[in-house]
């Protein structure tokens, strides 16, 4: 799962299903899935976070079965170098 994190206000948005865009509270940054569903690009001043879904999921697991203890999850910050993110620049913006 990819989310959306800006710099200038603080807002982590989850990125839509593809090619529509989301745009933090301030605007300031706004991605997209591309058509594949895995591959992401944006713009801003912000930057991509990821989520191991497979970590998410097993935590969601035992919140559903009402365990009582806090458990962990898997969480990064994606490079603007990574294969499945593209981070758009000048003519390239989004809408």
């Amino acid at each position: 799962m990819k989310l959306l994190f800006c710099f200038k206000c603080n807002d982590i948005v989850k990125l839509p299903n593809p090619l529509l865009w989301r745009r933090c509270a301030c605007g300031a940054v706004q991605g997209r899935y591309l058509e594949d569903g895995r591959h992401a690009e944006y713009t801003g001043d912000g930057c991509l976070l990821g989520i191991n879904n497979g970590t998410f999921y097993e935590v969601i697991h035992h919140h559903h079965a009402r365990r009582p203890i806090g458990r962990e999850f898997t969480a990064f910050v994606i490079s603007d170098h990574s294969e499945y993110v593209k981070k758009l620049q000048g003519e390239e913006k989004g809408p």
